[in-house]
């Protein structure tokens, strides 16, 4: 039946008849007062010369109050443009918010007041297992502080993006359950796709894209923050769209599909390469017939490259590059001998505090190495930027998580009643596939959070049994 019963209805005509516990109704009722006192702090901070964004915070609070799912639907809208604004900030404390940051607190925020007394929300075990890295993630808060005193305050700024991260799967699990639901949770996604890849190919037209660490390539990067983290987004649409397309082919979806290659190549990113290789390897290789097709497909995909300058240059680093004998002189010839010198550097600052860490979010002020701004390097790569930031007791917890999701993925891909190549969750797989390899390789795919906001959509989506055949006509059905 399409519709949900009226214990998950939470419109504005639910929230005035609806009779919550008396504890509940009074939590409700402060955290209405806070969220508007808040807003009220906010215009003052803010200025006139921003005056239009405290109706527009009032307007985004008050939706998230009174109609969450639409409110959740806003935030996977929006998500995929929010890297854009990184340099406007809020001060809320010693922490400093940009408007992603500040849509992650609001999440958290209001999560408690819509998802509390709903269901099981543990029977998900990518919820679980999230759930748990968060709770072994803890005490690295306390030893920023520990380590780095007031600025270690960064800490929590790090606590509120992954507890946001949280807050979107519990909060979709809850909400978009029906097949009308989970439709419109789909086309959200996919239309967050419009300004991201406008921007790209704006950006590869005009070569505004990113040349200032790159020998003067020019990768688009769209809204994102960088061209590596817009190309890990562009892995989840491009598996998704792969087995839409086989469920149900049209040459809107071929169209679509083209965009978002093209835009995949033109980020000239390593690891997106690698990455969208397995997800055609993975999606066709179960069907004998498109064995052969694939293997084509992946000798001409390199024979593509070559006749881009830029792609080649990528490749010769890789080909020509001695990493032993560099490693042993301390120098450095491309981005990976670089990656794997600062990895060991990073190690030897982690053998000083292994259990807890340096604290979340430290790994920039840790690293030796620093831009010319003073702004630290990443880690670029999750597993070694864990064991620094959260000791073994965060990265046990990483591995949970890893363990929990990654085996519900494929049993869950074993069990589907549509054909395996054309399930969500055996697209999915491809994905996490891609997470966990980049994880322990040269990415941090736990800090894109654009990339997990939509993993996680699809997750959800897959586990709340999404159909393709949900976005056919009613008839079709």
């Amino acid at each position: 039946m399409d519709g949900r019963p009226n214990k998950y209805r939470m419109n504005a005509s639910l929230l005035a008849s609806r009779k919550f516990p008396a504890g509940i109704e009074l939590f409700r009722f402060l955290g209405l007062t806070a969220g508007f006192s808040l807003a009220a702090w906010l215009s003052f901070q803010l200025g006139l010369k921003t005056v239009l964004a405290v109706p527009l915070l009032l307007a985004v609070l008050a939706l998230g109050f009174l109609d969450y799912p639409k409110f959740l639907l806003l935030a996977v809208l929006v998500r995929s443009s929010l890297d854009t604004f990184t340099g406007s900030t809020l001060s809320l404390g010693p922490l400093s918010l940009n408007p992603a940051g500040l849509l992650g607190l609001l999440l958290v925020f209001f999560t408690p007041f819509h998802c509390v007394n709903k269901e099981k929300i543990f029977g998900f075990p990518v919820a679980k297992g999230f759930a748990l890295f968060l709770l072994l993630s803890t005490p690295a808060i306390f030893a920023a502080f520990r380590h780095f005193g007031p600025e270690g305050a960064i800490a929590l700024k790090e606590a509120i993006r992954l507890s946001s991260l949280f807050s979107l799967i519990i909060s979709l699990l809850i909400f978009f359950k029906t097949p009308t639901e989970m439709r419109k949770l789909f086309y959200t996604a996919f239309i967050s796709l419009a300004v991201p890849l406008t921007v790209g190919f704006y950006q590869a037209v005009t070569g505004t894209g990113n040349t200032v660490s790159t020998d003067g390539q020019n990768r688009i990067f769209g809204t994102l923050f960088h061209p590596n983290t817009f190309s890990l987004y562009l892995v989840v649409f491009i598996a998704v769209v792969l087995s839409w397309n086989r469920s149900t082919p049209s040459m809107g979806k071929k169209f679509l599909l083209a965009l978002l290659l093209s835009a995949q190549f033109l980020t000239f990113s390593m690891g997106a390469l690698a990455a969208t290789g397995l997800v055609f390897v993975v999606h066709f290789w179960q069907s004998r017939k498109n064995r052969i097709g694939l293997v084509l497909l992946l000798l001409v995909l390199p024979a593509l490259g070559s006749f881009s300058e830029n792609w080649r240059h990528r490749f010769s680093q890789l080909t020509q590059m001695e990493l032993a004998e560099e490693l042993h002189a301390r120098e450095i010839s491309n981005s990976m001998s670089w990656r794997v010198l600062h990895w060991y550097v990073l190690l030897q600052y982690a053998k000083e505090h292994p259990v807890t860490g340096w604290g979340l979010l430290t790994t920039e002020k840790i690293t030796p190495w620093k831009t010319e701004e003073g702004q630290g390097f990443a880690a670029h790569n999750d597993a070694v930027r864990l064991f620094l930031e959260t000791g073994i007791i965060g990265l046990a917890g990483y591995f949970i998580f890893l363990f929990f999701t990654g085996r519900w993925i494929f049993r869950e891909s074993k069990t589907v009643y549509e054909s395996s190549d054309t399930s969500l969750s055996n697209t999915l797989k491809a994905v996490f596939a891609t997470m966990f390899l980049l994880s322990f390789a040269a990415e941090e795919p736990l800090v894109h959070t654009a990339f997990l906001y939509y993993f996680f959509t699809f997750l959800v989506l897959a586990k709340n049994g999404f159909s393709f055949r949900y976005l056919l006509p009613e008839e079709k059905h």
